[in-house]
């Protein structure tokens, strides 16, 4: 994946809990079926599933959470607020997301895009992920889903 520079201002770093409020408002203006805060504390307190935000003079734009697996880390959520789509912010925290997967030694980033999002579908082919798996029936309203994964470079060590 090719390493674009960052927005001007922009700053990458862990998700805190003082964070959730702002995210739940993006998921609110992202999704029909928002996370709430609940949830995503929920989420977000496991062991094995970190958050990363990205910041344009202290305010969060964008997020991604993951969950680690044995060979992979699963992708849970991406979301970029709609006011600040189509910036590179959603690159740029993939950029970041798979170095700190390929640090972790993770082998591959795997993710679930609905079947009408087409707009995160070409994103993502067009990050190197390959869908790998229909699932038919598997969102709440009855679309299938798609199985992108995509292998993760390793670091070298020194």
């Amino acid at each position: 994946m090719e390493n674009e520079s960052r927005p001007a201002g922009a700053t990458i770093r862990r998700i805190a809990f003082w964070d959730l409020r702002s995210i739940v408002e993006i998921e609110e203006a992202s999704y029909n079926t928002p996370w709430d805060k609940d949830q995503l504390e929920s989420l977000l307190i496991q062991p094995e599933v970190e958050g990363w935000g990205l910041y344009v003079d202290g305010k969060i734009h964008a997020y991604a959470i993951l969950r680690y697996r044995t060979r992979h880390a699963f992708v849970e959520t991406l979301t970029v607020h709609p006011e600040h789509r189509r910036t590179g912010f959603a690159t740029n925290l993939m950029t970041h997301v798979s170095q700190r997967v390929a640090n972790r030694g993770s082998r591959s980033l795997v993710l679930e895009v609905h079947e009408g999002n087409l707009a995160a579908q070409l994103f993502y082919k067009g990050l190197g992920f390959s869908v790998i798996k229909v699932m038919h029936g598997y969102f709440d309203d009855g679309a299938d889903g798609y199985l992108f994964s995509r292998r993760v470079p390793q670091t070298q060590s020194a």
